[in-house]
């Protein structure tokens, strides 16, 4: 029993020797070979980011493109309506153009390059969105409610 204890110090004090024993040039190595692992990680990281971006706005554009397309056609169909509400339902669409036009513009003067800034701007710029959106088609039912346009 005492031979395997003896044993087993041994073998842990040789194991720590040993290690002790590495060569500068290995643990040199060893660093280089971390920064080389981290750079490529960091590059990887960067080129996520870029696509996340690029697929957002893509995503975003296509959005705006919708919007614009659904306040042109209920501005065509209320184009026949009677004055009082022609123009009331005109500067409610005015409101979502502006609003639709401002997302637009906020997305086109976005320049951001911190991961952390990116993912605040596009949680905030996707609220907005949705409750852009969401006003388009409140206008949307109101008008069918109201005119059954």
């Amino acid at each position: 029993m005492n031979r395997i204890i003896y044993l087993s110090i041994f073998i842990l004090i040789a194991a720590v020797i040993i290690k002790g024993c590495i060569s500068p040039e290995g643990k040199v190595k060893a660093a280089e070979k971390k920064v080389v692992e981290s750079l490529q990680d960091l590059n990887k990281a960067r080129d996520n980011f870029a696509d996340d971006v690029k697929k957002f706005r893509k995503e975003m554009e296509q959005k705006i493109a919708d919007n614009e397309m659904k306040i042109a056609d209920f501005n065509f169909k209320i184009a026949n309506e009677k004055l009082k509400d022609k123009l009331e339902y005109q500067e409610k669409t005015l409101a979502l153009e502006l609003r639709n036009k401002a997302m637009k513009k906020r997305m086109d003067d976005y320049k951001g390059n911190d991961i952390a800034v990116w993912e605040s701007f596009k949680s905030e710029y996707n609220n907005d969105m949705n409750a852009l959106q969401k006003s388009i088609r409140d206008l949307e039912i109101e008008n069918v409610k109201q005119i059954g346009v």
